[in-house]
């Protein structure tokens, strides 16, 4: 496995439902360094995406895609430069190395939405069941 984050981009991993999108996240994501594991809700909370960034992780893996304008925006902002300023819990802000985003989302994502800020893979797999 080679795959990488590029520079400026987030990475969308798409594909069915069990298809090993969250396993090669996290296979990518340890090639970064540290990383984090978010829901879509948790970012669409406010100030969700700084919750994740707080502790500096080289990649934050989001499941689903987070849909407010808020969330959207201050990702973008992440993935455009290289320090970002973040909200500490009880103290000043403090500035950090921007993380890389890592999407786990199914067919359903609008690519519409990437506006250029994607590089897509798509898994190929179907789920696999296992008789008990």
């Amino acid at each position: 496995m080679n795959k990488s984050i590029p520079g400026n981009k987030t990475l969308a991993i798409v594909g069915p439902h069990e298809s090993g999108k969250s396993t090669l996240a996290r296979e990518i994501a340890r090639k970064e360094g540290e990383f984090v594991e978010v829901d879509a809700r948790d970012l669409d909370t406010p100030g969700g995406v700084d919750r994740a960034a707080r502790n500096a992780p080289a990649v934050i893996i989001c499941d689903g895609f987070p849909t407010r304008e808020e969330a959207l925006r201050r990702i973008k902002d992440m993935v455009m430069t290289p320090t970002i300023r973040v909200k500490a819990m009880y103290r000043e802000p403090i500035e950090i190395k921007s993380p890389k985003f890592i999407f786990c989302v199914t067919e359903s994502f609008d690519r519409g939405l990437s506006r250029g800020l994607f590089d897509v893979v798509e898994t190929a797999c179907e789920p696999v069941m296992f008789d008990a």
